[in-house]
């Protein structure tokens, strides 16, 4: 298995996680995107836990943005975040401060050496 299974692995793991977990909150919400982006809320304190995951290596910046607008209904004051695989493009980091987020957060798995970025 190579560094880059590893961390695809780990993200699709993380992905259904967090959607299983809105499904079964009390006031979960959960919408896949037309490419797989995820958009889950769970209702908790914790953004990386609101918010969209893509897990593909070049999120789709229309994707993430279509989750975006959606996101709006359904946070309602919930700290939320963008999570990606890679580091955003600027036109996704201008998406995520047009919808209040920004702080970008590095995620360094040190064990594959690779990185990945939270907007929030």
């Amino acid at each position: 298995m190579t560094d880059n299974d590893v961390v695809s692995q780990a993200a699709g793991a993380f992905q259904a996680a967090v959607e299983a977990l809105a499904g079964v909150v009390p006031n979960g919400f959960r919408e896949r995107g037309p490419g797989g982006a995820l958009l889950a809320i769970t209702g908790s304190q914790i953004p990386a836990l609101n918010g969209i995951t893509s897990i593909a290596p070049a999120p789709d910046k229309a994707e993430i943005g279509l989750l975006s607008e959606k996101a709006e209904a359904h946070v309602q004051g919930l700290p939320w975040s963008i999570r990606l695989r890679g580091e955003p493009g600027a036109e996704i980091v201008d998406l995520a401060a047009a919808h209040g987020l920004a702080t970008l957060t590095p995620e360094v798995d040190r064990r594959v050496q690779r990185s990945g970025m939270m907007v929030r």
